[in-house]
């Protein structure tokens, strides 16, 4: 089996990758904004905006399109160490249960689900570029989008319009050149580049969510699906009716009621309620859903469980600590999405500062710096007094280097001696 844990770090290479891309669209968007928008004269001003949009269009395709060649090569790795990962976890499970797992490991049909989910997924991931065999337009389709105002656009529009904006903004006297490019940079940075996600994920068509957010969803999607058929195997082949599902601490609450207990596949049992029924598996919402990490696999009667009802207690909102913050009660699960919430501010601050620092607005950066070092204490200490270990690889942000660090450093540093 793969354990939520497992689950929980499994994607995030993938991620950091489309971090990567996601920083390099916040710091083109800058670097071209602040060069158009300080142009006044109208002719000069449209051979730069088509000259501008030209590079960048083509740098993003180019771009998309070594990001997915990475993609594949990484993620035939990475479902073969999950891959690996299930079968030692079955192997020391079944050990000495007098079923005959060994004969199932060297069944060909396993290894056919390993390479199927990795080529599902790496689809998947295509998607979120609206890639489908042509890589050539993908920047300008609908798949990828950034939201400008209220409106979800496809990267190119979306630079266009920035770009005559503020250049309007300027050249008209309605903004001075600073802020008409920090207006710029904000209304990019809030949410970053968006995608769609459709059936592959088993939303509804037109759902929208940030890239490295759908780029998570698709990976651990398809690593659980690959468990998924792997455990279904195993139980057909070892006349396994009844399975136990995995649990952990933070579930959602629709989650907690089934997580840690037995099912019945065939849904025939008197004394176990169906998988399906019971925990809503196969549903984008259910068991091994869009981003649930819970698992299930082969039980018999008399094993071993997983876990006591006490450890499943304690796992719960009813058994977990609360926390009080601000004047606010928080369950457990109410306090990791609180966390998330502020994991999502600290990237947007720093997608910012990768904005100003491209724009060169050293006021800006210095603000922002100051900003995110209060959103990182904040941070720091409320998931301290909620007893949930700050997870440092959701505040990261590929773009937001050694360099920028430094430099917020000694801006913070400067700030608190004045």
């Amino acid at each position: 089996m793969l354990t939520p844990e497992y689950l929980a770090t499994f994607p995030d290479y993938i991620v950091q990758l489309f971090e990567q891309y996601d920083a390099f669209v916040v710091e083109d968007f800058a670097r071209r904004v602040a060069k158009a928008a300080g142009v006044t004269d109208t002719a000069e001003w449209q051979a730069i905006r088509s000259n501008e949009m030209g590079l960048s269009m083509d740098e993003l395709t180019k771009r998309s399109a070594e990001l997915l060649n990475i993609t594949q090569d990484e993620l035939k790795t990475m479902y073969k160490q999950a891959y690996d990962t299930y079968i030692e976890s079955d192997e020391k499970r079944f050990t000495g249960s007098g079923l005959n797992y060994q004969r199932i490991v060297n069944n060909p049909v396993l290894k056919d689900y390993m390479t199927a989910a990795q080529e599902q997924t790496q689809r998947s991931l295509q998607n979120i570029f609206g890639h489908t065999g042509a890589i050539k337009s993908m920047t300008g389709t609908t798949a990828v989008m950034l939201k400008y105002g209220n409106q979800y656009l496809p990267i190119s529009k979306a630079y266009t319009m920035a770009l005559d904006l503020a250049q309007m903004q300027v050249s008209t006297g309605v903004l001075d050149y600073n802020t008409a490019i920090r207006n710029a940079v904000k209304a990019i940075s809030k949410q970053g580049v968006s995608t769609v996600i459709g059936d592959a994920i088993g939303y509804d068509s037109g759902y929208r969510i940030s890239v490295r957010a759908a780029a998570r969803m698709c990976v651990l999607t398809g690593v659980n699906q690959m468990a998924g058929n792997m455990n279904k195997l195993v139980c057909d082949e070892l006349g396994l009716d009844l399975v136990e599902t995995t649990a952990h601490m933070g579930a959602r609450p629709s989650h907690q009621v089934w997580q840690g207990q037995i099912f019945s596949l065939s849904g025939r049992s008197k004394k176990y309620p169906s998988l399906e029924e019971g925990t809503g598996y196969g549903t984008v919402s259910g068991l091994m859903g869009a981003n649930c990490r819970h698992n299930y696999y082969g039980y018999y009667e008399g094993s071993p469980r997983a876990y006591t009802e006490q450890q499943l207690y304690e796992m719960s909102d009813a058994g977990a600590p609360h926390v009080t913050y601000d004047g606010r009660e928080y369950t457990y699960y109410e306090a990791t999405q609180k966390q998330r919430q502020m994991e999502r501010a600290i990237i947007t601050t720093k997608r910012e500062m990768i904005g100003y620092e491209a724009a060169g607005d050293k006021e800006a950066f210095e603000a922002a710096a100051i900003k995110l070092r209060g959103q990182r204490k904040k941070y720091l200490d409320f998931s301290r007094r909620a007893k949930i270990m700050s997870q440092s690889d959701r505040i990261q942000q590929d773009g937001y280097d050694r360099h920028l660090s430094g430099k917020a450093t000694w801006v913070v540093r400067k700030a608190s001696r004045s």
